[in-house]
């Protein structure tokens, strides 16, 4: 997630164009031009999801963004929606390329703060204080910014591409999106039924009834998503659930990148195969994927990278489980992955949660159901301190074989994470 060129093994990237899109396009509609380039640049290398930019967490934007809406001045901010989804519209086969978010960690206490801090500018009085995942923000988000926003563009898109519902709209994001608190928010949220202040044509409609994607963001682990795609997904018009954003600049500069990643791109990869979803239900992006810590190659560009590298693109096959491995027996999470185009390449991806002390590894015990003969290994461990591989050569006998390393894997804190790799060559 950034405005960077996206790498070889990105399949879509969520670009937060905040000058060249929404609110940015009423006093500079020339801005469009920028954003037509950018979207030459961009749509040829995968899909986009976009901002509509407006509420914002910082107080003086957000108080600016209100007070336009507030003031009655909302035609404005209809046409700078208007003239950046006929921007996108310009685009071939755009209707099913780019998405449209409303809002970027609506949940966190400054977003909070900015709305009441306008709220007392104006004399409105807001019960409660300022924190986060506060219920009092709902009708502000909505009334002022999400269903203006999602009226106007479904009539942007009504006449740029002769489909109203050629705009997919992806709900503000929430932070720490696997938390209860995050979900009993979500549900206050989607439940909310639109008054239509500024918005009259989605009055008396509920929000989870206009907005076709739920975004989350740092869930841990997909456990934590689970119950919203149960309750929510279906349900309205929302058909998916994206996590669009992983990784983060914390774990990224302290060198948790690589290793967080291949954690979140294995428990990902197995949550969609195993619901039998596609892209279009279900993905994620990495914050911060291209940043080392202190060390070098500890981004999550260097693990994802190696994963691709050895399968390029393919489906897989899937398999969770735990497992215990060293001389302390260390409870790991293992997904086995098989490409589905050539099951000669599987892999395994191990990951534990934070310990307090070191714990070695010094031999794993594999299996690869039907393989017999020889078969090319490479392990790598990725940590804060950087990867470290070692290359073997097995002979496997009834799909069995014990991998004695020739270093230990010594796990000791965050950001942990070992990849193995398996190419069967006779």
């Amino acid at each position: 997630m950034d405005d960077s060129d996206p790498p070889g093994w990105a399949g879509w990237q969520r670009s937060w164009l905040t000058s060249m899109t929404g609110y940015s396009l009423i006093a500079e509609p020339e801005r469009a031009d920028a954003l037509e380039q950018k979207l030459s640049e961009r749509l040829p290398q995968g899909e986009l999801l976009i901002p509509i930019t407006g509420y914002s967490r910082n107080t003086e934007r957000m108080a600016e963004f209100l007070n336009l809406i507030y003031s009655g001045n909302q035609q404005a901010w209809y046409d700078a929606i208007a003239l950046q989804v006929a921007t996108v519209a310009s685009h071939p086969g755009s209707a099913d390329t780019v998405a449209y978010q409303l809002g970027n960690e609506i949940t966190v206490e400054t977003v909070s703060q900015a709305v009441r801090a306008w709220a007392a500018d104006n004399n409105i009085a807001v019960p409660g204080s300022a924190r986060a995942y506060d219920s009092e923000t709902i009708p502000y988000y909505v009334e002022f910014y999400l269903a203006p926003a999602v009226q106007a563009a479904r009539a942007a898109a009504l006449t740029s591409y002769g489909n109203a519902d050629a705009a997919r709209i992806v709900l503000g994001s929430l932070g720490d999106g696997g938390t209860a608190e995050a979900r009993l928010w979500l549900d206050e949220l989607l439940n909310y039924q639109i008054v239509g202040t500024y918005a009259g044509a989605l009055g008396g409609q509920k929000v989870y009834e206009i907005v076709d994607t739920v975004s989350v963001h740092y869930i841990g682990n997909t456990s934590n998503i689970e119950p919203i795609w149960n309750d929510w997904v279906g349900q309205g018009r929302i058909d998916s659930l994206w996590t669009t954003e992983e990784i983060g600049s914390r774990s990224a500069t302290t060198g948790e990148g690589a290793g967080r990643a291949i954690r979140t791109l294995a428990d990902q990869l197995h949550w969609l195969y195993s619901k039998d979803l596609t892209p279009a239900d279900g993905r994620v992006a990495f914050y911060d994927w291209d940043v080392n810590g202190p060390n070098d190659a500890t981004s999550a560009a260097t693990s994802v990278a190696a994963l691709y590298n050895f399968f390029g693109d393919t489906p897989f096959s899937t398999e969770e489980t735990e497992v215990a491995l060293g001389d302390e027996q260390l409870i790991f999470t293992r997904v086995r992955l098989t490409s589905t185009l050539d099951p000669d390449k599987r892999a395994r991806a191990y990951w534990t949660e934070e310990v307090s002390a070191p714990h070695s590894i010094s031999q794993i015990a594999l299996s690869f159901a039907g393989w017999n003969g020889s078969v090319d290994i490479e392990l790598t461990h990725f940590s804060p301190s950087g990867p470290r591989s070692e290359q073997h050569q097995l002979s496997i006998s009834n799909g069995s074989a014990q991998l004695v390393l020739n270093q230990p894997v010594v796990i000791n804190g965050r950001g942990h994470a070992i990849l193995i790799t398996a190419h069967k060559t006779q």
